[in-house]
């Protein structure tokens, strides 16, 4: 099973400020206890809502809207996907991770797989499918070589 762990926004990451180093040192021997176990799958922290945008699709219309938002502690602030065998497993990590953060709420919700919602019947013993659509890092004289050979290239030039 996956279950996706958020908390959400509050006064400090709302303002766009960093959390505080002692936290960040937490998270990451928090997370790195967790990738160690093969069952961290991935996690990713969110701007403060002036960096968003909403959609809203009433009608077959969209209506687009830029942030800030109000209700800062509405709105998720960073996300993890765990792979779990049981709820309360997660339930445990989530605990962990809350006591890391302080104050705040966190919400906790099994992610659909194909088979909660009638695609396929669920295998005997579900793998965790995840993909990455990271690429591989590169020096910044490499990178910056390969924009310069873009640049020259006669597919990129104007006719």
């Amino acid at each position: 099973m996956r279950f996706m762990v958020m908390h959400k926004n509050d006064p400090n990451t709302e303002a766009g400020n960093p959390p505080p180093m002692e936290v960040v040192k937490q998270m990451g021997a928090f997370i790195g206890d967790y990738a160690k176990s093969g069952r961290f799958i991935d996690g990713a922290g969110l701007g403060a809502s002036k960096t968003r945008t909403r959609l809203v699709f009433r009608g077959g219309q969209a209506t687009t809207t830029h942030g800030p938002y109000r209700g800062e502690r509405e709105l998720p602030a960073a996300t993890l996907v765990l792979k779990v065998s049981t709820r309360d497993e997660a339930i445990g990590w989530a605990e962990r991770y809350g006591k890391i953060l302080g104050d705040g709420e966190i919400e906790l919700g099994k992610v659909n797989e194909p088979w909660d919602i009638g695609l396929m019947p669920a295998p005997e013993n579900p793998r965790c499918r995840c993909w990455s659509s990271r690429r591989p890092t590169r020096t910044r004289r490499a990178a910056a070589a390969a924009r310069r050979r873009r640049r020259r290239s006669p597919a990129s030039r104007p006719r």
